[in-house]
């Protein structure tokens, strides 16, 4: 045999061994492929510039598995003035070179396939970094010339893995390591409750759950509600499999789950945590006691626990004690007339250093109903300190949520330190919830050009964590509906962070409904990372003081609650309206001068307007016979009974595609397309946003904060009022003197011979 056919023979196989070994690890776990761009935060592609550059993602690995055969496919677009034989991408996990790109300008397409040890990516967070080495020439060069650029497209380049399922004996303490939220896959939990037909196990359940997706974050988990038999010849728990659970009830009614045995020792509120007999690589989590009041005890424990603690697979709580937190308190919350250090939000003093640093964000949580004049400003005290001799044209950007915002030039020759560097942000430039301010610098070294010996040891900048964001004083003022804030902040559902404003409404108890239900309820909390604890949760009209969150199939909504929303549905008829090109019906303007001021200060307060005179967007509706069919509906409305109240209310044709909507809702490519008062979608892909109803004014009722209110939508408004006052005040204070030269006068002549 030749040697030629000899190497073909030994390579058909070792691909057959490779095969084999495949097989094998899948046949114990699952082959996965996550897409890098997931484990980034930036859309579009990850882009190194100049002569050296390095960008990291941080890659997710669950201790509840173990991964296996991990290859991670790039695909790139380098510059086409790139020389080969110079230039490089480098890519390293966990600070070891796991493979080097050739980047050249007569190849501008890369893909490649780099295999990664496994023992590389441990669990935790794991920065993968990649690292360029850029030229275009083989002698003198800019290294900050605009043709060095390699751009890597996240959206096709991906991790490929086996993942293996990992068991381990599991305690209270580690929690965090079952409801992972660096699992690649979403998180799936099923829910057993007992089959009452009460609201009795809502709140408890409410709280469990809430619980789950405290520990998740921001990933919402994947619920399945189903209930417990009555009695059974075995225990249930040696036949399940699959997946975890997470059971809830009284002691006697888990016993055809748990055993007799077993729920005998019951002797007050009980958590425990066990792996399934069949399958120990999932869990049963336990939250029971003796009666209603322990079961709730149990709950509140659950879902409140954070610390490592207790180290043990099963604990009695004895005692729960919960503190009361103020409105509107979020994590990296900042609260009006606040002043706060940077190292109170979470950061740390940090050094940039040499050409293309990147950047260092501050992260916090801007109230969602914040309302200032337009003179109200956030101040920054800075305490940074820059290298010396930077090029002139240095500069430091401050970018708000990706967008530019202001700039410090670092013009000193010498260097310089600051330590109460004054900038400030408008108001009106920062988002409702969650903002990023970045500091993105954008220097050279004093000396550059081709053959020049380059020193940029001198770039660096270090912002300390004791410099200090200055809120100002301002209102909460919001206008409902608006999707739009509900997806970004919760609200108005997070303004009391313990629900005290918020009611559960179900369509009915079927498990599927409370299943949606649930599922939206912990979408919401996650905004808090702390449970909404005072829901009214329950299938009856809730109490008047509370906006609601009603979840309903069609055929069980109540049609006096349905009053004013946008959308009319039923079991078997829908009525829709069809936004019209026209915009908005204009109010009528009246004749004559005093007429029309009245109209100008009329519509600066909105609020003041009757709810019969609002309004309404010019829409087409339709009445049609036939119901939702594959739809599902979100839309937000002024609560009938209580005005100033909203509700939303999540609605599909049946109860399954009311679970399967709820679900499609919480994932982020629904959840963050949110717009308008109404939403309807039958998958991911199809939503559809729209405004087809009335707005209405919530907040603030004070009269100084409905005047500045009124002068920011009418500043010239503020004008006539300030010249009116200032006119009176003169006429006043002439008058006044007028008066006392008068008496001056009298008494002068009185006195006189």
């Amino acid at each position: 045999m030749s040697a030629a056919r000899v190497r073909i023979a030994l390579a058909a196989a070792l691909a057959v061994l490779a095969g084999a070994a495949l097989a094998a690890s899948a046949a114990d776990g699952a082959a996965v492929e996550r897409s890098l761009a997931s484990f980034s935060a930036e859309r579009g592609p990850l882009r190194l510039e100049t002569a050296s550059s390095r960008r990291s993602l941080w890659i997710p690995v669950a201790r509840r598995v173990a991964l296996e055969r991990v290859v991670l496919h790039l695909e790139l677009t380098n510059s086409i003035a790139l020389l080969g034989e110079r230039s490089q991408l480098t890519v390293a996990v966990g600070g070891r070179v796991v493979g080097q790109i050739p980047l050249a300008g007569k190849r501008p397409l890369v893909e490649a396939d780099l295999p990664i040890d496994p023992a590389l990516l441990e669990p935790g967070y794991n920065e993968l970094q990649f690292r360029v080495s850029q030229h275009y020439t083989m002698t003198c060069e800019d290294p900050a010339a605009p043709e060095l650029w390699t751009e890597i497209d996240l959206a096709r380049s991906h991790l490929r893995a086996v993942v293996v399922p990992r068991a381990w004996p599991v305690r209270l303490s580690e929690l965090g390591d079952v409801f992972d939220r660096r699992l690649w896959d979403r998180y799936a939990l099923e829910l057993l409750v007992p089959p009452r037909d009460d609201d009795d196990v809502l709140r408890p359940a409410a709280l469990a759950v809430q619980g789950v997706a405290r520990r998740l974050r921001y990933v919402p988990p994947r619920l399945v509600v189903s209930r417990l038999a009555t009695r059974r010849t075995r225990p249930l728990v040696e036949e399940l499999a699959g997946r975890d659970r997470l059971a809830l009830g009284l002691a006697a009614e888990l016993a055809p789950l748990l055993g007799e045995r077993w729920t005998r020792t019951v002797d007050g509120p009980v958590l425990a945590v066990r792996p399934l007999p069949r399958d120990p690589a999932h869990v049963l989590v336990v939250i029971t006691g003796r009666n209603d009041d322990e079961l709730l005890d149990a709950a509140l424990a659950f879902a409140h626990l954070e610390q490592p603690l207790p180290d043990a697979a099963r604990t009695t709580i004895e005692r729960v004690e919960l503190p009361d937190l103020a409105t509107y308190s979020a994590p990296g919350a900042v609260h009006v007339n606040g002043e706060y250090r940077f190292a109170d939000l979470g950061f740390e003093t940090t050094t940039l250093r040499g050409l293309g640093p990147g950047g260092v964000n501050l992260e916090f949580t801007m109230p969602p109903d914040l309302f200032g004049s337009e003179d109200r400003h956030v101040e920054l005290s800075l305490h940074l300190a820059y290298g010396a001799a930077l090029r002139r044209d240095s500069v430091l950007n401050l970018m708000l949520n990706g967008r530019f915002e202001n700039v410090i030039h670092l013009d000193e020759p010498d260097g310089a330190v600051f330590r109460d560097y004054r900038i400030s942000i408008p108001l009106r430039s920062f988002e409702p919830g969650a903002n990023v301010l970045s500091f993105v610098p954008r220097w050279m070294p004093e000396v550059t050009g081709e053959c020049q010996a380059i020193q940029d040891g001198n770039l660096m900048l270090t912002l300390f964590d004791d410099s200090r964001l200055i809120m100002p004083d301002a209102d909460h003022v919001a206008r409902l509906p608006d999707l739009r804030l509900l997806a970004r902040t919760g609200y108005p559902f997070t303004v009391d962070p313990q629900g005290g404003r918020l009611a559960v409404r179900f369509g009915d108890r079927e498990p599927q409904t409370v299943a949606a239900a649930l599922t939206l309820l912990a979408r919401i909390s996650q905004h808090l990372d702390y449970p909404l604890r005072d829901v009214v949760l329950g299938t009856a009209p809730p109490p008047p003081d509370r906006d609601v969150l009603w979840v309903a199939a069609a055929d069980t909504l109540d049609e006096e609650f349905l009053a004013g929303a946008p959308v009319v549905v039923s079991g078997e008829a829908s009525e829709v309206g069809h936004p019209q090109v026209v915009g908005r019906r204009p109010w009528e303007r009246p004749r004559g001068p005093i007429g029309r001021l009245l109209h100008w200060i009329r519509e600066g307060l909105p609020e003041t307007v009757p709810a019969d005179r609002r309004p309404a967007p010019a829409t087409a509706r339709t009445r049609q016979r036939t119901g939702l069919g594959r739809y599902a509906v979100l839309m937000e409305y002024e609560r009938p009974d209580a005005p100033g109240r909203a509700v939303v209310l999540l609605t599909a044709a049946d109860r399954a595609r009311l679970a399967a909507a709820a679900g499609q809702l919480v994932d982020g490519d629904v959840w963050f397309g949110l717009e308008g008062d109404t939403a309807m979608w039958r998958d991911p892909d199809s939503l559809e946003t729209a405004r087809l109803g009335d707005s209405f004014i919530v907040g603030t009722r004070r009269a100084s904060a409905r005047l500045a209110f009124l002068f920011s939508l009418r500043p010239l408004l503020a004008v006539l009022v300030v010249a009116l006052l200032l006119a009176a005040a003169t006429f006043v204070a002439r008058r006044l003197l007028r008066m006392r030269r008068e008496r001056l006068d009298a008494a002068s002549a009185a006195d006189a011979p």
